[in-house]
């Protein structure tokens, strides 16, 4: 995404946001906004976002990895 490589990270988020509202559960989208929040040092955020994937995903192994981390 442009705005991503940018560095708009608002409008990313607003965008992944916005698909995020019709796909809850695209594991793919939700680890680029972690990815995003951790980037602007919103840990927090990104916790929670990596809990999501981890409820959708109880195996996968970056979100249990990244949550062990923070």
């Amino acid at each position: 995404m442009k705005k991503y490589i940018t560095k708009n990270y608002k409008d990313a988020l607003d965008a992944y946001s916005s698909y995020i509202d019709f796909n809850p559960n695209d594991i793919g989208v939700l680890i680029k906004i972690a990815r995003i929040y951790e980037q602007q040092q919103i840990i927090d955020g990104a916790n929670f976002i990596y809990n999501r994937i981890v409820e959708i995903d109880p195996s996968h192994e970056i979100a249990l990895q990244k949550l062990s981390n923070h």
